[in-house]
This record gives structure tokens, C-alpha cells and sequence, in this order.
């Protein structure tokens, strides 16, 4: 909800604030990208508390961001508003996508359509309603409203229900490599009993103490540099362990989600900057500020339409990938329609883009899972909305901006856009490639063992 807002808000910040398109823009960018990035700290924290905590605690954020955004004085501080908004959005989407991932296992594909429809709902809904609040109450008073629609977040996340303890375990990490080996070699530390109940360690002390009385200065020598190699493994494990645990290790293991993340970013980068800048371009060529609001409501009609039929389009004889890349074919050639000055092309345009769009986004959360499994799905699925999603949100607006403001053109903004699309479609031929060369992640969804979990 928080995209449309800014969209619909865009023209009433430049006015009041009296800034550039560029920097108005920072806004909408700060939004999007840190609403993506916390996904990944919020699937941290989804993992080590559950959906339920991390969910209450993005929506209680989500409320304050429009809550400080309602008392701005300048674009800093609204800037900060949009911070705080953009981090309780990243929580909240980071927990109810993981909640429908540990509750569906064999119809995944079609719950988290369902899911994400709500993204779809969300999109064409707010930006009338927005648009009513606007003309009564002002900006500030469509913010101090919205703040409390926000706020309903919090009850609806409480609803979360726990996974059972056996579905838990597939979300915990096992022991790794280096835990199991210095398990290992305790146990092969371990003395023995010699026939008269001796250990063999104490058999072989007195033998030891007569040869350490001529070595005593060598030995204190080697012994000085234990510590720094102790130091040095511990630093080596922390760092082993930060790997692991924001998952930058997966980026390594499967070449295809590295590919994902990368295809991503240049989606939303476009996708974001249409968002920004639909409704200025409408009003550019005279539409009224109402019906030019609408516009993103037909985009949002379109993204639940294809969040929701985006589950029929994987039931075909087709690759995913290869629906993804039609998707991306579409959303690219459908852009182009936004420069010319008809109201029925804009809102053509408008409903393509999120249709595609919203099929692409959905898609990609189960591209995600196929690629790294359920174990390592709330930290991937964290990462690759941070780096991915995250970066493109930060510059796609912002370089929409700069371009506008270099060229005072809408159609070069548009066809830059269209120039990303086009360009993301034939990577999506490299998948089938990635697969036979990269070293894979353990996808099985079986738990462990439970002998060998820690723990247990």
C-alpha cells in the first residue's frame, strides 16, 4: 500500500516542498528499497522468533512511518518516514511469505498466489481511496488515515500460526561441517582404558614428562603461538558463520538463484519507476488528478489478475523460467505505449504492467524455493529481495528522476524502462545452463534426523 501512496502523494511533496523531481523521487526510492532490503534482516528474525513477532513488529513500524510522515516539515524528515515505513513493510512481507511457505508443501504454488493477491488487492484499492482522502483531509490527513489502516496489520499478523515442531525443524540449520568434525575429533580424544584400567593417555605421561625436561625452552616457543592460531580459527568460524547465516553462501552453491537475484533487480528497477511516474505522466497530457489515480488501479486490477493467474500459467507444458521470460517480453513491450498521449494506451499500458509484473514477482518466490529448498527459503527469500528487489527499488525511481529532470521528457524515462525489460528477457535462456554446471543446494523439505539434530 505504501507504493501507491507515494505515487498518488508525488505531485502534492513536490509542490509543498518545493523540490526537484529527482529528489521528490528519493522518497518513493527509500521506500522501495528499504522495504525489500529488511527482508533479509527480517528473515533473521522471522527464523529466530517466528512470523507472528516479526509480522506485529513490521505492521507497529508500518503505522509509525505514516504516522511521522503526517508531521513532516521538509523532505528530510519525510525521508525518515519513509524509512521506518519501508522497514516495517519489509518485515511484515517477509513473514507471511515464509508463514505460507512452512503451511503448504503440496499446493504451495497456488497458496502463494493467493498470498500474493492480497499485494494485488492492496494496489488497486489504495490509490482511490488515497486519492479521496487527498481532496478531503489534504496529504497530512490521507497520511494520518492511512496510518491507521496500517495499524490493523498488527492484530491480522497475531493470527500466525506456529509450524508444528517436526515442520520447525526443516527451517533449522543443522550442524555444519566444522561442528560435526570437532565433534569428531572430541570423541577420537577420548583416552582409552588400558587391560588394567589404566588409560593409555596416563601410561604414556611419565614417557612424556621425561622428554619434555630437555624441551622445556622449545616448548614454551610453540606453545606461545596456540593462542594466535585459537584467535585465528575463531575469527575464520565467525565469519564462516555470518556467511552462512545471511545465506551470501547460497549465491555461490546455485548459479541460478545468483541469476535470479540479478534478473530481479533489473525488473523492479523498470517496474519502479513506472509506478513513480504513471500518474505525473497522465496528468502531463491533461487527464484529471482522479482519473490519472486510476491508473494505478487498473495496474493493480492486472497484478491480481496475474498473481492470481500465474498458477494456471505453471500448470502448462512450459518451464517457469520460460513463462517468466514471456512475462518480461510482455512488460517490456507494453511500456512503450505509455508515450503515447491516449488515455486508453496509458491504462492498456498501465493494466500490462501489472499484470507481468505481478506474475513475475510471484513466480519468483517460487523460483526461489525450487532453487535453495525450504530450509534455507527464509534467509534466500530475505536476500533475494534485499540485494535484488532492494537495489532496483532505490534506483529505479531515482534514475527515472534524474533522467527527467535532464531531459524534461516523460517518453525518455519510458523508453529507458523499456530498454531494461527487453533486456532482462533472453538472460532467462541461461537457466537451463546455470543447472548442469552449478554445485546445487540441498533442496529435500524431509526433516533430519533426529539423533544427529542439535539440540535433540
Amino acid at each position: 500500500m505504501q507504493v501507491p501512496c507515494a505515487s498518488v502523494l508525488y505531485l502534492n511533496w513536490r509542490d509543498e516542498f518545493e523540490s526537484s523531481a529527482k529528489d521528490t523521487a528519493v522518497v518513493m526510492s527509500v521506500m522501495g528499497c528499504l522495504s525489500l532490503f529488511c527482508c533479509l534482516p527480517g528473515g533473521v528474525l522471522t527464523k529466530r522468533y517466528g512470523c507472528r513477532f516479526s509480522g506485529m513488529l513490521g505492521g507497529a513500524l508500518c503505522s509509525l512511518g505514516f504516522l511521522c510522515g503526517h508531521w513532516a516539515s521538509n523532505l528530510v524528515y519525510l525521508y525518515i518516514a519513509a524509512a521506518i515505513l519501508g522497514i516495517g513493510a519489509g518485515l511484515v512481507y517477509n513473514s507471511t511469505m515464509v508463514a505460507v511457505a512452512q503451511h503448504f508443501k503440496k499446493h504451495y504454488k497456488a497458496a502463494n498466489s493467493v498470498a500474493y493477491a492480497g499485494f494485488g488487492t492492496g494496489s488497486m484499492a489504495a490509490p482511490p481511496v488515497v486519492q479521496l482522502l487527498l481532496g478531503s483531509f489534504g496529504w497530512r490527513g490521507a497520511m494520518l488515515v492511512t496510518s491507521a489502516f496500517a495499524a490493523n496489520m498488527v492484530p491480522l499478523c497475531a493470527f500466525f500460526r506456529p509450524p508444528d515442531p517436526l515442520d520447525r525443524s526443516r527451517l533449522e540449520p543443522g550442524p555444519s561441517g566444522d561442528e560435526l568434525h570437532h565433534r569428531r575429533g572430541a570423541e577420537e580424544d577420548v583416552p582409552s582404558l588400558g587391560e588394567d584400567g589404566v588409560s593409555d593417555a596416563g601410561k604414556e605421561c611419565s614417557v612424556s614428562l621425561t622428554a619434555q625436561d630437555g624441551n622445556n625452552d622449545s616448548e614454551r616457543t610453540g606453545r606461545s603461538y596456540f593462542p594466535h592460531i585459537m584467535r585465528e580459527g575463531r575469527i575464520t568460524r565467525m565469519c564462516q558463520g555470518a556467511v552462512t547465516g545471511l545465506g551470501l553462501d547460497t549465491l555461490l552453491k546455485s548459479y541460478r538463484f545468483t541469476l535470479l537475484c540479478i534478473v530481479e533487480f533489473e525488473i523492479t528497477l523498470a517496474y519502479m519507476a513506472f509506478v513513480q511516474f504513471a500518474i505525473p505522466r497522465a496528468e502531463g497530457i491533461g487527464v484529471e488528478p482522479s482519473s490519472a489515480a486510476f491508473l494505478l488501479s487498473i495496474a493493480g486490477i492486472g497484478s491480481l489478475l496475474g498473481r492470481l493467474g500465474n498458477g494456471l500459467m505453471l500448470v502448462s507444458r512450459m518451464s517457469v523460467e520460460c513463462v517468466a521470460g514471456l512475462c518480461v517480453v510482455t512488460a517490456g513491450a507494453s511500456i512503450f505505449l505509455m508515450n503515447v498521449d491516449s488515455y486508453a494506451s496509458l491504462a492498456v499500458a498501465s493494466f500490462t504492467q501489472g499484470f507481468t509484473c505481478g506474475a513475475l514477482f510471484t513466480i519468483g518466490n517460487v523460483l526461489v524455493r525450487r532453487y535453495v529448498g525450504l530450509r534455507s527459503f527464509p534467509i534466500c527469500i530475505g536476500l533475494y529481495n534485499a540485494f535484488a528487489g532492494g537495489i532496483g527499488s532505490l534506483l529505479g525511481p531515482f534514475i527515472a528522476g534524474w533522467l527527467l529532470d535532464l531531459t524534461s521528457s516523460y517518453e525518455i524515462v519510458f523508453y529507458f524502462m523499456g530498454g531494461v525489460y527487453l533486456a532482462t528477457a533472453p538472460q532467462f535462456l541461461l537457466f537451463p545452463l546455470l543447472k548442469r554446471v552449478e554445485p546445487g543446494v540441498d533442496t529435500t523439505t524431509s526433516a533430519p534426523d533426529l539423533g544427529t539434530h542439535p539440540g535433540l
